[in-house]
Order: C-alpha cells, then sequence, then structure tokens
C-alpha cells in the first residue's frame, strides 16, 4: 500500500529534483490520515495553521466567502497538493479549505515540516516552486473569471481542469472526475448554476465535450481550448 504522502512527493518532485535521501525525509515526517465522508471544512479564514493538511485522495476546494453569504472557489484541490500551505509561513490562513465527501487528507505537524524545509534546501526550493505556480495558476482563474464570457469561462476552467487530472493519472479512456455540483462550478466561474447548466449543454450540442453524471469526456480538445482561449501550461 502507497505511503500517504507519496502523491504529495511525486508534486514536489515536478517543481524540483528530489534525492532518495530527500523523499526518506519526507516519508518519515509523522502523519495521520483521515477519510472524509461528507463535505467538510478542514480549515477557515483566520485559522493559525498547526499542520500542514495534504489531499491524499480525492477532491478539496479552497473559496472565500462575502458579507452577504457567497463564495468564490479559488482552487480545485487534487490528490499531492497541500491544501494550506501558506499557514505554516504567515500569520493565519486567508481561505477556507473544504475537503469533498470521498477525500482522504494527511496532516503534518508544522514543527516537523519546517524542520524538513530548513534541513532541506531541495525540498524548500521545490515548496517555493509549487507556491509560485499555484499563484500563476490563481491569476489565471482571476483573468477567466474577470474577462471571459459565460461559454468561455465554463471551456477554460474544463480544459484546465483536464490538464491537470491527466498529469496525475486520473484520466480514465479520454473521461475524468469534475466533483462539484452546479452551483460550486458556478462559485469557480462567477456564474449561476442555471447559466453554468445552459453553457455545459451548448459546449454539449457543438460536440465539444460529452457528460455523464459528473464524468466528462472531451470530444474536441482543440475547438474547447479555442473557446476557452486556454494555453497548455508551461509554468513547470
Amino acid at each position: 500500500m502507497p505511503h500517504p504522502l507519496s502523491s504529495f512527493i511525486e508534486q514536489l518532485a515536478r517543481y524540483g529534483p528530489l534525492s532518495t535521501g530527500n523523499r526518506k525525509s519526507i516519508l518519515e515526517l509523522p502523519t495521520v490520515v483521515e477519510r472524509i465522508d461528507r463535505q467538510t471544512h478542514l480549515a477557515r479564514e483566520g485559522d493559525v495553521g498547526g499542520s500542514l493538511l495534504v489531499l491524499t485522495g480525492g477532491f478539496a476546494l479552497r473559496q472565500k466567502g462575502s458579507n452577504d453569504g457567497g463564495d468564490q472557489i479559488s482552487a480545485l484541490n487534487l490528490q499531492g497538493d497541500p491544501l494550506n500551505l501558506p499557514s505554516m509561513y504567515l500569520a493565519a490562513y486567508d481561505s477556507d479549505v473544504v475537503a469533498l465527501a470521498g477525500a482522504e487528507v494527511a496532516s503534518v505537524p508544522k514543527s516537523d515540516f519546517l524542520s524538513l524545509t530548513e534541513d532541506s534546501r531541495a525540498v524548500a526550493y521545490a515548496i517555493l516552486r509549487m507556491s509560485l505556480v499555484d499563484a500563476c495558476i490563481g491569476r489565471e482563474w482571476l483573468l477567466n473569471v474577470a474577462c471571459r464570457d459565460a461559454r468561455s469561462r465554463i471551456a477554460y476552467f474544463l480544459c484546465s481542469h483536464a490538464e491537470r487530472m491527466g498529469e496525475r493519472g486520473l484520466v480514465s479512456d479520454g473521461a475524468f472526475d469534475v466533483p462539484l455540483t452546479q452551483e460550486q462550478l458556478g462559485a469557480v466561474t462567477g456564474l449561476t448554476s442555471v447559466h453554468v447548466n445552459r453553457k455545459l449543454k451548448s459546449l454539449e450540442t457543438e460536440g465539444l465535450i460529452a457528460r455523464k453524471g459528473r464524468s466528462v469526456r472531451i470530444l474536441n480538445i482543440e475547438d474547447l481550448m479555442t473557446a476557452g482561449s486556454f494555453k497548455p501550461s508551461r509554468l513547470r
């Protein structure tokens, strides 16, 4: 059975070379794993993080709430992603972290994680690059919500999500899971759930995607990328 932090190591290795010793040091971190049975807040804005949270299975969301009760989802986290990395270095976290049902989350004491990054330049470098790329992706999401029409927003999200799922081997026979309700997809794209539903149906009618439940298959990636003004990532 794979170690709970194996997927985290593989993601870190995308951002900087890790030696056998680096990997061993990560695997030796004290780790507690929790299986999430229902949508659950793991951290809230203003929390002082005592542990690094790593998504070891399933999906999680990063979101911010407004005074009128609305939420803006700023990230959809996948297996291997750290969920609250900024709170390891900042006084408090600026977002909510929500694990979706079926997720698995590992927690590592903050002091042990910081000791590792202080002792290993290679791990610290990979963490830094991971954080910078995450910030770049966040700016792309901001551009998507602020400057594109509804069809383009949905198309961009699907292309971006498909790329990240493919990188992690989570695409099967061209299909991948989109674990969001239409309300949540609206909170990603700044649209109402009704508008999301209409645009998804439109993309299906155009022959760009096919849907079965929450599984999506892209039928025409070139046209979908054009619709979403999406360019494959060159960040890593």
